[in-house]
């Protein structure tokens, strides 16, 4: 019998056990403590439900999101059409880049948009980074490799102003390096 699937949909900041606790200093100025005074507070259960639509806040554990990213990379959850329209280079030439934005740039074949994945070159891949703790996942259909790595912080991670770098897409770009070194993550 099949493992059931750990992959949850609440409207709650709720997390079924066991759970990765994350850990973030990323309110320190909105909160007014100075740089030197030690910071570090749980973020395991902050609710990011006001980022998306009721339901739409999903949890899961590494080995439930290597099988999803498997399952979207091969199109075997959908029809063949409806596959292509999500990974499809549908959005290269969209966008462009805009001022104090970091994150607005054209989409390229290099990284571009699919439908509710981002394209990398070859691999069809995704990214959470929320409150300390982050998820980076890829699939490169030709070699059918899926990669998927979750990361929390501790405090020496964070600068004086509570921020971090996600390192998640850097460890995947590495193995996916490792794994298939002729077909790399775009940087």
């Amino acid at each position: 019998m099949p493992t059931p699937s750990r992959w949850t949909a609440a409207i709650t900041p709720q997390i079924p056990e066991p759970v990765l606790h994350t850990f973030s200093s990323e309110r320190r100025e909105a909160l007014g403590i100075p740089p030197g005074t030690p910071f570090y507070e749980e973020t395991t259960f902050w609710d990011p439900s006001w980022t998306a639509p009721e339901g739409a806040v999903q949890t899961t554990d590494v080995t439930d999101l290597t099988t999803s990213i498997q399952a979207i990379g091969s199109g075997k959850l959908l029809s063949p059409e409806s596959h292509r329209a999500q990974v499809g280079p549908n959005l290269v030439g969209f966008g462009h880049p805009a001022p104090g934005c970091p994150a607005c740039a054209q989409n390229t074949t290099a990284h571009s948009f699919g439908l509710g994945i981002i394209l990398q070159g070859p691999w069809i891949t995704g990214n959470k980074f929320y409150a300390g703790g982050g998820a980076a996942f890829g699939y490169l259909p030709s070699k059918k490799i899926a990669i998927a790595v979750v990361t929390t912080y501790q405090p020496a991670a964070f600068n004086s102003h509570g921020d971090v770098t996600d390192a998640g897409p850097a460890i995947m770009s590495a193995l996916a390096k490792a794994l298939a070194p002729a077909s790399p993550i775009p940087g």
